[in-house]
């Protein structure tokens, strides 16, 4: 990839105002016979101040060093002896690199308490088709400090950051070289009066080692005034960034602020719970501050300004939890519905802060909230929080083709509405899968009607979660109609056998001859004559026997 290197000398120059260079060391003394030129006005009066410029001690720092004339140089390529293999800035591009350098106003006695202006200019490069002032611009907290009508004012004993941007678009790839001059002066009277009114004499000095941080420190911070910071974009999540810190002081002093973010909450804290706050997390960050007098001073008032770009907005891919099921990703955010939540260690739960919306751009939304100092905030959205209240199934027992009857009444406890799709199981096999919408902070009760074609016991779910068990059972089988049994007949006597009809004169045709049977008839002659004579002798008897004469 093409890259620019940055060579920049600070040099000497005089024309009736102080500028020596030299890291670490006063660029103006007390007195004339020092051989360094005097930074006050031109009355004779012994100046009390001094500057002197140092390498950041930050990362960026590794940018300015000591070359062998004890000048300070910024070098951004391989030329510098603080770089282990950086080639320098791309071509094409916009770079800021903050915190390089710093410079100090020290007043060496507590006589002069006259602020002083301090600038930056440097020249062109001659080997580039660039005007090097377009290329290079020295900044101090964001703001350009190049020219007299944009200096940076110094108190006594006052340190500033100098920061520098590198815009590269149509520079050729090389190096480009050019000295830098640092003007110091006193103000006017009249510019005296206007200060006293319109500036503050805070500072601040922040580098970001990594998206997710800004640290650093801020000097000299006015008791009972409010101090607002820029917090570097730190990133809290894709399209998330805390902006701006602001924060109020009880007494004058000088604070060291660091600021974090995260997509996931940091080890020592519990997540934002939907379930309990009826929010979804965006992501975290945290704020720690640390006065340098100690605990006589206190850090009040505290806000927070968190950017939500357009293209988070529109496709967030948020999830929030249910005991039902997930509800899918909720599909566009509402600025309104964005809210931040502060930790509370001493209650282990998540309290919902005040939110404005501050701005609202094409490129996203300004949210600001005002803290009452928790460790851990949270950026949370709205979000449904659904849950089965109860499930009834009723009739338990039907039959074949008999629909059975499951309510679900199902409860919203979130700040939004959302829909949640069903799943309704028999046996584990899908019976149904509708979508039910619950509005925020109400219930829902809906009802199904579902008919089995075949007998048995079904186990019906919503969700997974037993409902209960139905029975099915099979239709009755047809059997004939029962019948009274007669009662027993007594068996009737035996009749004889009938008598053979003797045939007529003229037998009756058969087709084939068989055999005749002969049967015995029911007296013969031999026993009719006994009979005969038997009843004879009875009659004869029973006359001789009535003749008899009687005694």
């Amino acid at each position: 990839m093409d890259r620019t290197q940055f060579l920049l000398l600070a040099a000497v120059l005089a024309s009736g105002l102080v500028i020596v260079a030299t890291a670490g060391a006063p660029i103006d003394g007390l007195t004339f016979e020092d051989g360094i030129d005097v930074i006050g006005p031109d009355d004779e009066v012994d100046a009390t101040g001094h500057l002197e410029l140092e390498p950041h001690d930050g990362p960026n720092g590794k940018y300015a060093y000591l070359n062998e004339d004890d000048e300070i140089e910024i070098a951004i390529g391989a030329s510098n002896p603080n770089i282990d293999g950086e080639r320098g800035v791309n071509v094409e591009a916009g770079t800021t690199i903050h915190d390089v350098f710093t410079v100090t106003y020290n007043a060496s006695t507590i006589q002069n308490e006259t602020p002083v202006k301090v600038w930056i200019e440097h020249g062109d490069d001659p080997d580039t088709d660039v005007a090097e002032s377009e290329i290079l611009t020295f900044t101090s907290d964001g703001d350009p400090i190049e020219g007299e009508n944009a200096n940076l004012t110094l108190e006594p004993n006052e340190t500033a950051s100098i920061g520098l941007s590198v815009d590269s678009t149509g520079v050729e790839p090389g190096l480009v070289a050019s000295n830098f001059t640092i003007y110091a002066k006193f103000p006017t009277e009249t510019e005296m009066e206007e200060k006293t009114v319109t500036t503050t004499r805070t500072r601040f000095a922040f580098s970001s080692p990594e998206p997710n941080v800004c640290e650093g420190t801020v000097y000299n911070a006015m008791g009972g005034e409010e101090t607002r910071i820029d917090a570097c974009s730190v990133k809290i999540a894709d399209g998330v960034t805390l902006e701006s810190v602001s924060f109020t002081m009880t007494f004058d002093d000088t604070v060291d602020v660091r600021l974090e973010g995260s997509p996931i909450p940091f080890s020592d804290r519990s997540a934002l719970d939907p379930t309990e706050t009826g929010a979804a997390p965006l992501g975290y960050f945290t704020a720690e501050y640390e006065p340098r007098v100690g605990d006589a001073t206190e850090v009040t008032d505290r806000s927070y300004d968190v950017f939500v770009s357009s293209e988070r907005l529109a496709t967030p891919g948020i999830e929030t939890p249910g005991t039902v099921r997930d509800p899918g990703p909720i599909a566009e955010l509402d600025p309104e519905s964005i809210r931040l939540y502060g930790f509370d260690p001493a209650n282990e739960s998540w309290t919902p802060l005040e939110t404005e919306v501050v701005e609202t751009t094409d490129e996203g939304v300004l949210l600001r909230t005002d803290s009452d100092g928790f460790p851990v905030y949270a950026v949370g959205v709205d979000a449904p929080v659904l849950r089965v209240e109860e499930t009834t199934l009723e009739p338990s027992t039907v039959a074949v083709d008999e629909p059975t009857t499951i309510t679900v009444t199902l409860a919203n406890d979130g700040l939004a509405g959302g829909d949640v799709q069903l799943t309704l199981e028999a046996n584990g096999t899908v019976i149904a899968t509708p979508t039910v919408t619950v509005p925020a902070g109400e219930w829902t009760t809906v009802t199904f009607d579902h008919p089995f074609d075949e007998p048995g016991v079904y186990e019906i779910t919503v969700d997974g979660e037993v409902v209960g068990n139905v029975t099915v059972e099979a239709p009755p089988t047809e059997e004939p109609p029962e019948t009274e049994e007669p009662p027993a007949e007594t068996p009737a006597p035996e009749e004889p056998p009938a008598e053979t009809p003797e045939p007529e004169d003229t037998p009756a045709e058969i087709d084939e001859p068989f055999d005749w049977i002969e049967e015995p008839a029911g007296l013969d002659l031999e026993r009719t004559v006994g009979l005969v004579l038997f009843l004879a002798i009875v009659l004869a008897t029973t006359y001789l026997v009535r003749r008899m004469p009687r005694r």
